[in-house]
């Protein structure tokens, strides 16, 4: 028993060292541009945030017409299909830290940005440990890859959604993996809930539950949790997105104008 204790405070020791590397790594150099805001979409995120003011009751903070949180009731941002929950956090903090302002605000964005990317450290660390022997020493190396690699290092220098969403993903993937699905589906409602095209995941979300439950001929209980995940997801990108939908379930027709927008500038 002692032996297997001193076995795990090793590689705990080991995958917050890589922790310490990745995150160094993408603190530095963290105010690249000197404050000139010279990425397009981080500086529209930025202006969001800024304009966007902080609910005074939950009651507000539902209410598409009035909440002060929505971006669609401002004159400036009637185009906005990005998710929201990058956005609702980064203000949070902001304002709590007595940073809310344009200068600050990409800042607080962009250490977020490095938070959320550095966790996936842990979480590969977690897979490799269902994909090797835990006694093996590949099991830090997807910890040591993802920590060193250029584009995640790239991408956490900017106040964007990418990161959260990577995070969000991964750690949907990893809670199937371990047959902690309820906290799958929470986590892929926050998903969504940062860049709507996380809705592509769940096809293959939904054929790992298919052939994990057929293989244990488990059908009833198949049927059983994939409502009760799909409510769950439903219910925290609700939550944290809610200003995609007009009411409970109908989506809000702006957001499906933008999509269309978006579509038709791609093409």
């Amino acid at each position: 028993m002692i032996k297997n204790f001193k076995f795990k405070i090793k590689n705990s020791i080991i995958v917050l060292l890589i922790f310490v590397l990745a995150i160094t790594l993408r603190l530095y150099g963290l105010n690249w541009d000197s404050g000139q805001h010279l990425h397009p979409d981080e500086r529209f995120l930025t202006m969001v945030t800024n304009d966007i003011k902080l609910p005074t009751s939950i009651f507000e903070y539902f209410d598409n017409k009035i909440s002060p949180l929505n971006p669609y009731n401002y004159p400036s941002y009637q185009f906005f299909v990005y998710g929201t929950f990058p956005v609702f956090i980064t203000k949070y903090l902001s304002v709590l830290f007595n940073l809310d302002n344009y200068e600050n605000i990409v800042l607080v964005g962009r250490s977020l940005s490095v938070i959320f990317d550095s966790l996936n450290i842990f979480l590969l660390y977690f897979l490799a440990q269902k994909l090797f022997s835990k006694k093996s020493k590949l099991v830090f190396l997807p910890s040591i890859l993802y920590a060193t690699t250029v584009l995640p290092i790239q991408l956490s220098h900017f106040y964007a959604v990418d990161t959260f969403l990577s995070t969000f993903i991964l750690a949907t993937f990893i809670f199937m993996v371990y047959d902690k699905f309820y906290f799958a589906a929470i986590t892929f409602g926050l998903a969504l809930a940062c860049k709507i095209s996380a809705l592509y995941f769940a096809p293959i979300i939904g054929l790992f539950l298919l052939l994990n439950f057929i293989k244990n001929k488990k059908y009833f209980a198949l049927i059983r949790l994939s409502v009760i995940c799909a409510l769950l997801s439903f219910v925290v990108f609700h939550l944290f997105q809610p200003y995609i939908f007009d009411g409970v379930f109908k989506i809000n027709s702006q957001f499906i104008d933008n999509i269309k927008q978006l579509q038709s500038m791609s093409t």
